[in-house]
């Protein structure tokens, strides 16, 4: 006998007064200025009249799967679902996640937003990375992954070239011109390594600081996630 199993899926919309008051509980910086958000002081802030980007896209999900997280149980919804014992004050979500009972939590993509991206970024090779764009929708993880893979593809034209360079006119039958050269060639590669690690922190920086995390809260001073747990 064959069993059909239903699964359901459920869309969450909601409007801007929910990322408004939560971001501040969430220390949510301001991108330009690295100061968390607040919201009597709403109106000081670029684009606050506009409600669809006021947060970036990925902003509004972290802000949407926080406000899920923080939801906690009550004591008379403690036996909502017979197959799920929750406790008083425990995350709901989570804790439907981990037991089955909710199978994934994920934000629906933008198409208008990817579509923008795929001719700006994709199609178009030779154009100079969308970083801004990158980071507004994939988040800051991503869009520093991308910035680093870029600088760093860059600054590996130094080093081929210069080896290029080598490789032509170290091919002398002497010995010794040979070792000099690879030696010359292996300081070349020391210092270029410093300088790259150097001039990819400032770049870095520059970057943290432009998207609003430079300052950021530190995990340790953060709230545990739900279902964090430590061994004493």
């Amino acid at each position: 006998m064959a069993s059909t199993q239903v699964e359901t899926i459920y869309w969450l919309d909601h409007p801007c007064s929910i990322p408004c008051f939560y971001p501040e509980q969430c220390f949510l910086c301001n991108r330009i200025e690295s100061s968390e958000f607040f919201v009597q002081e709403q109106d000081f802030y670029e684009g606050s009249e506009s409600a669809e980007h006021f947060f970036t896209t990925e902003e509004r999900q972290w802000l949407v799967l926080r406000v899920l997280e923080s939801v906690r149980a009550k004591k008379e919804e403690l036996r909502v679902i017979p197959s799920v014992t929750l406790l008083e004050g425990q995350p709901i979500v989570p804790k439907f996640l981990t037991s089955g009972v909710i199978s994934q939590v994920f934000p629906i993509h933008e198409p208008p937003a990817l579509e923008r991206l795929q001719q700006t970024w994709v199609q178009d090779i030779f154009a100079k990375q969308p970083l801004d764009e990158i980071t507004e929708y994939f988040g800051v993880k991503i869009g520093m992954y991308f910035a680093w893979l870029g600088h760093y593809t860059t600054a590996l034209s130094i080093p081929a070239v210069v080896g290029f360079i080598f490789w032509l006119t170290c091919t002398s039958k002497h010995q010794t011109i040979q070792d000099v050269g690879y030696v010359v060639f292996s300081i070349f590669n020391v210092v270029w390594v410093t300088t790259y690690l150097q001039a990819w922190k400032r770049y870095s920086a520059e970057l943290a600081f432009r998207w609003g995390t430079l300052d950021q809260r530190d995990d340790l001073l953060a709230e545990p996630r739900p279902l964090f747990r430590v061994s004493i």
